[in-house]
């Protein structure tokens, strides 16, 4: 994508959220929620369009009589078909966080690796822990059960987002630190 599309969109949103805004001072919320959910949907778009001529990170595979599965190279990728449909999964671009600093990138999650801890738990029946078998890569997990089928109520999964939040930014603070 240009980046005078990208221009023109973000000229779009600005109107768009300026229209909210009017409407909702004149208490019309029907149209200021219109204004506003055009204006998310826009900016989904635009975030979820790759901004370089990037290879996909992985390819989405559905195929009759068989669970759809996400491939990555270097994993055979194998050919649309009839039978088979492939559908290659671009990232969208990296945004700054908060917590990192506004003009900071995230660092990568390998960097990030090896200060995440081995699980992180939300509530009993609710947390992940590190897979056994894809490095960098963290699975459900039932702490009472210990197996992988967590569950719980919104609160359970609330805390368990918290929590992840929360070891991501001391692992950030860490790298910062140059703690190893």
């Amino acid at each position: 994508m240009s980046d005078k599309m990208r221009e023109a969109a973000a000229d779009v949103i600005r109107e768009l959220r300026s229209a909210e805004l009017d409407w909702a001072e004149c208490h019309d919320s029907e149209n200021a929620a219109l204004a506003c959910s055009a204006a998310n949907t826009i900016e989904a778009l635009l975030a979820a369009i790759p901004t370089t001529d990037a290879e996909p990170f992985g390819y989405w595979v559905e195929q009759k009589l068989a669970d759809p599965v996400l491939l990555r190279k270097p994993a055979y990728i194998p050919e649309p078909s009839e039978l088979r449909k492939v559908t290659p999964l671009y990232a969208a671009s990296p945004t700054p966080s908060t917590d990192v600093g506004v003009d900071e990138v995230r660092p990568d999650d390998e960097i990030l690796d090896p200060h995440l801890p081995e699980s992180i738990r939300g509530a009993k029946r609710c947390g992940i822990q590190r897979s056994a078998w894809l490095d960098g890569w963290f699975i459900p997990w039932s702490p009472r059960n210990d197996n992988a089928n967590a569950e719980g109520a919104w609160s359970d999964w609330v805390d368990l987002a918290k929590a992840i939040l929360a070891a991501d930014a001391k692992a950030i603070a860490a790298i910062r630190k140059g703690e190893r």
